[in-house]
C-alpha cells in the first residue's frame, strides 16, 4: 500500500502554509479540489490529520508524524540526487533549518556551519532566532529540524544532546546601577541569578528586546545585566564579581530517526564540535 503522492504533496504544502486558501493557490487547485485531496489522504490513513480553526489549521498528532515523514523523505531524495549527480557527487545537498536563542545563534550556531555551507552550493539554509519559549513549538510544527535550547526536552521521539554551558556573570558599564536590562518582562535570567546568590531583587528593569541591544545598553550606562561570558569583548564592560558565575546548559534538540542523511549527521557533528570549543566544555 503506497501513499498517494499528489495527496501527500497537498498535505505537505498545507502543513507549511497552515491555510487552505494559500495552499490551494500554491498547488494550482481550486480550494474544493484541494480540500478533497486532504480528505482523501485522511480516508487513506483512516484518521484526522488537520483541524481547521479560525481560517488556519493545526496538525493532529498523526498529522505531525506524517509531516516528519515528509521532511525525512525530502532529505533522502536530496541526498540521492546529490549522490547520482556527476556534478555534485562529492557535495552535501539538502536543507538546514535551525533555530535557537539570541546569545548563541549569531555567535556560535551559525558560524559552526559556515565552512559546510560555503563548500556546498546545494545546501539551503534557514536560521531563526527566537525566544526560548517559542523554540519547542518550531520543532514540533516541523518549521525547523534542530533547535538550540537551555534545557533538554524529555519526550519520546526527540533527542537532546548537551553542547556545553554558558557562563553567566553580572556586567556593568559606565556606572553600577540598581537597574537591570532584560529581553522582556518574561525573562527570568536576572531574577534567577540574583536569587542564586541571595541578592535582593532589582528596583527597576528595562527591556531591550535582544542580547546585543542589552550589551549596547550596558556599555551606554543604561543598567547592569546578567550576560554570557563568551559574548563579552569590550573594554567598556566590567564584570562586577568574576567569582559569581552560574552555568546555563545548552542543548541541541532534534527528532529521533531510524536513519539520518549524511547532511544531517554532518550538521549535528559540526554544531556539537564548535559549541564544545566555544564554550570550553
Amino acid at each position: 500500500m503506497k501513499i498517494p503522492s499528489n495527496q501527500l504533496e497537498a498535505f505537505y504544502i498545507l502543513s507549511q502554509e497552515r491555510n487552505f486558501t494559500r495552499a490551494s493557490k500554491l498547488i494550482g487547485l481550486s480550494q474544493p479540489a484541494f480540500s478533497q485531496r486532504i480528505q482523501a489522504l485522511e480516508a487513506f490513513f483512516e484518521t484526522t490529520l488537520v483541524i481547521r480553526e479560525k481560517g488556519n489549521i493545526k496538525l493532529t498528532e498523526s498529522g505531525s508524524k506524517l509531516l516528519k515523514y515528509c521532511h525525512l523523505n525530502q532529505q533522502l531524495e536530496n541526498e540521492l540526487l546529490s549522490e547520482i549527480s556527476l556534478n555534485s557527487s562529492n557535495e552535501f545537498a539538502g536543507e538546514i533549518r535551525l533555530a535557537g536563542f539570541s546569545s548563541v545563534m549569531r555567535s556560535i550556531a551559525v558560524p559552526s556551519l559556515n565552512k559546510l555551507i560555503a563548500a556546498n552550493n546545494n545546501i539551503l539554509v534557514t536560521s531563526i532566532t527566537a525566544e526560548l519559549s517559542e523554540l519547542p513549538s518550531l520543532l514540533k510544527s516541523s518549521k525547523v529540524d534542530y533547535i538550540i535550547l537551555n534545557r533538554p526536552i524529555e519526550k519520546e521521539g526527540l533527542r537532546s544532546v548537551l553542547l556545553g554551558y554558558e557562563e553567566l556573570v553580572e556586567i556593568t558599564g559606565k556606572s553600577d546601577l540598581d537597574i537591570y536590562l532584560d529581553h522582556d518582562e518574561f525573562d527570568k535570567i536576572t531574577t534567577d541569578f540574583l536569587k542564586h546568590f541571595k541578592i535582593s531583587s532589582p528596583k527597576k528593569r528595562r527591556f531591550l528586546g535582544d542580547i546585543y541591544s542589552i550589551y549596547d545598553g550596558v556599555k551606554n550606562g543604561l543598567g547592569n545585566a546578567i550576560f554570557p561570558v563568551h559574548l563579552i569583548d569590550s573594554k567598556k564592560i566590567n564584570i562586577k564579581n568574576p567569582k559569581k558565575v552560574i552555568k546555563s546548559p545548552v542543548f541541541l534538540v532534534y527528532n529521533e530517526s531510524p536513519y539520518y542523511t549524511a547532511l544531517q549527521q554532518k550538521v549535528i557533528g559540526e554544531i556539537s564540535e564548535h559549541f564544545k570549543q566555544m564554550l570550553n566544555s
